[in-house]
């Protein structure tokens, strides 16, 4: 009875009339390449020594410092997503369109870290907008294009000294990082904040950067100096996934540092005209007393794409050569700087290593990050012993422009599932690098060997299937990939 009163109903009429003129068109459901998936972006949150960072949040942002798309055609969620044990964290239902690139900008941030911006490598060159990614190189423009993209990685900076200073004036300061096979003590940055310069009591951090660590708090260093009347724009990190030689110059630091007043960095606030504070910087290799180095200053506005790198001043270096000082208007973060040339020659084999290939885990089904191979960067004449400094600084120069570890425990991401897992093969690269001080006031040269490892991801064959009439009658140690 209830059936029969239904079928009366101006519902089932309206619904069997559609039914009907559907047919009658020839409706059919819409074609694999015509339906929007959906996809899934898993990466890690690490420290500078590959550590997870449980509990971090990452968020997606318009635009990340440097980053030249910003996020584009991502109607989902914007986070937080919070990071597990292992420091991974996971955005689900990325709504991948035919037709359309999807573009994401992640911002990662904890509350004992300064805030960093995650970078994936671009699967293809492809120009989207004004902006263009490079097959091979890392960006923080994350291109989604296939169902699962898992190489995201964040890599955030330690906060350092942090110090209550008042009206009255005093001094913090702050150890640089360095390898942990130094066994020297570390050389320290110090601001010294004059009577005055704060009405109240505040914290004040101090954060020492590496100049890969400058370059993941900020943006990619530019190519030239900036200029009292002319700001340089951030560069891009390059691809060595060419074999070809390798030409450029790039503006690196000696000495940077992240300086906060209160709770963030902020850059409206301005210490008082004759109040500001004075900055000592070590210095990774002996110079001349009375040398200039040039200080930027790394500015963003409102619109993050109008992040710019900014000459401040000149600092000069003290009597013992290995410290320069310069005074700061406000708290922010900068970077005395010199020119570096590189020139990395053509991709050889390194016959003395094996290939090493990380496959998928079962313990892992979404994935994991191993960093148990080494690459490495020697140079001539100069051992860790004996120059400790100049050496962590020519490696995490050459990492920074890199995007990628030069020295140390690589990253090695494998995708979630069972089908792909990464193959690294070794090869090595000789490097020339030239050190131009003010203007060419002062240059060095240096030689050396980078043994590093190429990663491409492969697919695996399927599991062997064990015929029935044969499970519980085989010996062995599980299936070969």
């Amino acid at each position: 009875m209830k059936g029969h009163r239904f079928a009366k109903s101006p519902l089932f009429y309206w619904v069997a009339v559609a039914a009907i003129l559907c047919a009658g068109a020839g409706c059919s459901a819409p074609d694999d390449d015509e339906r929007a998936r959906f996809g899934i972006v898993t990466g890690f949150v690490l420290d500078a020594d590959n550590n997870p960072i449980a509990g971090a949040q990452v968020r997606v942002i318009d635009q990340a410092p440097g980053a030249q798309i910003g996020t584009r055609n991502y109607f989902g969620e914007r986070g937080p997503f919070v990071a597990n044990a292992r420091g991974q964290f996971r955005i689900e239902g990325v709504q991948l369109s035919p037709g359309d690139q999807v573009v994401l900008n992640l911002e990662a941030t904890h509350p004992d870290y300064l805030t960093g911006f995650a970078t994936s490598v671009a699967p293809v060159t492809v120009q989207i907008g004004d902006g263009i990614l490079i097959a091979g190189e890392r960006s923080r423009d994350i291109l989604v294009q296939a169902v699962e993209t898992s190489d995201v990685i964040a890599v955030l900076q330690r906060v350092g000294s942090t110090s209550v200073i008042g009206h009255s004036g005093g001094e913090i300061t702050a150890p640089v990082p360095q390898p942990s096979t130094v066994t020297t003590p570390p050389a320290v940055i110090t601001v010294r904040v004059p009577q005055g310069a704060l009405a109240t009591a505040v914290p004040v951090s101090l954060t020492p950067l590496t100049p890969s660590a400058l370059v993941a708090t900020t943006a990619h260093l530019p190519s030239t100096l900036p200029t009292p009347t002319m700001p340089a724009v951030p560069g891009r990190p390059i691809s060595v996934s060419t074999d070809d030689p390798i030409d450029l110059a790039v503006v690196t630091p000696f000495s940077a540092f992240d300086l906060r007043v209160g709770t963030s960095a902020n850059q409206s606030f301005v210490f008082p005209a004759g109040y500001e504070p004075s900055v000592l910087c070590p210095l990774p290799i002996s110079l001349p007393a009375g040398t200039r180095v040039p200080v930027m200053e790394f500015v963003t506005e409102p619109a993050a794409p109008n992040a710019f790198w900014r000459f401040v001043t000149d600092g000069i270096v003290g009597p013992n050569g290995r410290v320069i000082e310069f005074k700061i208007s406000r708290p922010g973060i900068y970077a005395a700087v010199a020119e570096l040339r590189w020139s990395l020659l053509a991709v050889l084999n390194d016959s003395e290593r094996q290939v090493q290939d990380f496959n998928p885990l079962t313990q892992f089904p979404q994935g994991y990050l191993a960093t148990s191979i080494n690459a490495t960067l020697t140079i001539q004449g100069l051992n860790d012993s004996d120059h400790p400094a100049e050496l962590a600084f020519i490696r995490s120069a050459l990492a920074a422009i890199l995007d990628d570890t030069v020295h140390g425990p690589i990253r090695v991401v494998v995708p979630p599932g069972d089908r792909f897992g990464i193959r690294c093969t070794p090869v090595k690269r000789d490097i020339g690098l030239r050190l131009i001080v003010a203007s060419g006031e002062r240059e060095f040269t240096y030689n050396g060997l980078w043994r590093f490892w190429r990663q491409q991801q492969r697919e695996l064959p399927p599991l062997q299937q064990i015929p029935p009439h044969l499970q519980g009658h085989v010996q062995g140690g599980g299936v070969e990939r």
